[in-house]
């Protein structure tokens, strides 16, 4: 780590057990077989496809220092912004309450919370498209990359071909509105909010 502020960053990740990269290539599509480097943020977290940069010296004592890391900063987002690479943006102040800001800011950032490795959860659930093990949430019952594809559309009633009950793993014609095979709906009514099967 180039900075205590990045090293503590880091700490929270491990402690946290988020999968970082230190430094890993951000790049844009030129062509569909080529891409070019833009820069190499902080942090990739491989496992949401998010970049984040820890922006140190926006506060620099000095002003023409600051000015011209703000510059560049902005540019850095632009970038970002035009090829479409999530990124969340850290300040020195947000490193106060870091767990709190960060947790709200890859909400905005991914639309999804961030789970807590603090809180035990059951994990007995599977993702009703790739078979994942997962939290078990009739709700949210597809793992993190696959939610990603299906929020493009964000049909509740598509259902997954080759899908899976959520609940015990087998074959089912499984949708985010109806995740669970009919069995496992009468044994767990209590899991639903809203009206399935």
């Amino acid at each position: 780590m180039k900075s205590l502020a990045e090293k503590r960053i880091a700490d929270y990740f491990v402690k946290n057990k988020i999968t970082y990269l230190y430094e890993e290539e951000a790049r844009r599509k030129v062509l569909w077989v080529l891409s070019e480097k833009i820069s190499s943020p902080d942090f990739y977290l491989p496992d949401y496809n998010v970049y984040v940069e820890y922006w140190g010296l926006v506060d620099a004592d000095k002003k023409q220092k600051r000015n011209e890391y703000v510059r560049t900063m902005k540019w850095k987002l632009a970038q970002y912004h035009k090829a479409n690479i999530k990124v969340i943006s850290l300040y020195p102040s947000n490193l106060v309450n870091l767990d709190r800001i960060f947790r709200t800011k890859f909400k905005a950032v991914t639309g999804f919370d961030l789970p807590n490795s603090r809180v035990p959860f059951d994990t007995g659930g599977f993702c009703i498209r790739c078979g994942t093990r997962i939290r078990k949430d009739v709700n949210h019952p597809y793992c993190f990359k696959d939610y990603q594809k299906w929020k493009e559309y964000s049909n509740e009633e598509y259902q997954e071909r080759n899908g899976i009950c959520h609940i015990c793993g087998k074959p089912n014609n499984s949708s985010m509105k109806k995740p669970v095979c009919i069995d496992c709906f009468r044994q767990n009514r209590n899991l639903f909010t809203h009206t399935h099967a």
